[in-house]
């Protein structure tokens, strides 16, 4: 099987196969070739967009740091004027009123009483004190009424404590001896 013999069968087969070969090879090679040149070419177009949003991102962000940095700084001058204010409100000393007060008595400026002028013997009428005997002897007997109220509700509110014991000790009871029942059966 010469490749170089002129006329036979074989080496027209053998030759078609390599010039096949040859050919594929070539166009094998082509397609590389335009791989790597597209591959080239368009990562350049593809790092151009990128490089162009990138920037445009920086912007953007650089522009919203901005506004919040303006913002942070504004509600940071706002609460520092609300916690000054907030302190000197804290610290403020009040006005003494008892220390003044006890200034004022003593110092005749201030009087706690009026001067109440007391009648000599006999100068008070009988109807004027029989008056006041009447409003005394009222008053009294209020007093002695609210006095017995405030003891019946005491009295009243120990009982109904008392009984809310009972009824709580009761269904302990009830609970108690359910539970026998049910333990025997």
């Amino acid at each position: 099987m010469g490749g170089g013999q002129a006329g036979t069968g074989g080496s027209i087969v053998i030759d078609t196969i390599y010039a096949k070969l040859a050919g594929i090879a070539l166009f094998l090679l082509l397609l590389a070739g335009l791989f790597l040149w597209g591959d080239f070419h368009g990562a350049a177009r593809v790092q151009a967009k990128w490089n162009v949003a990138s920037s445009a991102q920086q912007v953007a962000v650089a522009e919203a740091k901005l506004h919040a940095d303006a913002e942070s700084a504004a509600m940071q001058k706002n609460y520092n004027a609300l916690s000054a204010k907030y302190e000197d409100a804290l610290h403020v000393q009040a006005p003494a009123v008892a220390d003044s007060t006890l200034a004022a008595v003593t110092g005749g400026t201030l009087q706690l009483r009026d001067v109440a002028v007391c009648p000599g013997r006999g100068n008070v009428s009988a109807t004027a004190a029989a008056a006041r005997a009447a409003d005394a002897a009222a008053t009294a007997a209020l007093t002695q009424r609210v006095t017995d109220s405030i003891a019946a509700v005491r009295v009243g509110d120990a009982s109904d404590q008392r009984e809310r014991q009972y009824a709580a000790q009761i269904v302990a009871l009830q609970g108690l001896l359910r539970a026998e029942r049910q333990s025997v059966k």
